[in-house]
């Protein structure tokens, strides 16, 4: 199991680039098929450009029970959760070939 420290990997803006930077860490984890921790410890926001160059991603690239399985979100705040599930949910909605995982 890896623990990735989100505030490591992240500028004081948290951007397009941070999330870039986030997405690459994490799926260089799966790739080896270890499970993450995500340690969102000292984050208290996320913008949409992180989200979508992170989670959006992650979530095009690998299925709905991998992610769920190999996935931990450790220290986020309600705000953070709730934000990560719905870019992750709303990117399996609107492809086909993962909508069916959410049924």
């Amino acid at each position: 199991m890896v623990t990735i420290k989100i505030i490591n990997h992240i500028q004081t803006n948290i951007n397009h680039e941070d999330g870039s930077r986030v997405y690459h860490v994490i799926r260089n984890a799966l790739q080896k098929r270890e499970s993450v921790v995500l340690d969102f410890s000292e984050v208290d926001v996320l913008t949409s450009s992180f989200l979508n160059n992170s989670f959006r991603l992650l979530a095009t690239d690998y299925e709905y029970d991998f992610l769920k399985s190999h996935l931990v979100i450790n220290n986020s705040t309600r705000l953070i959760n709730q934000m990560i599930r719905e870019c992750v949910i709303s990117t399996y909605k609107n492809d086909p070939t993962h909508s069916e995982a959410l049924k």
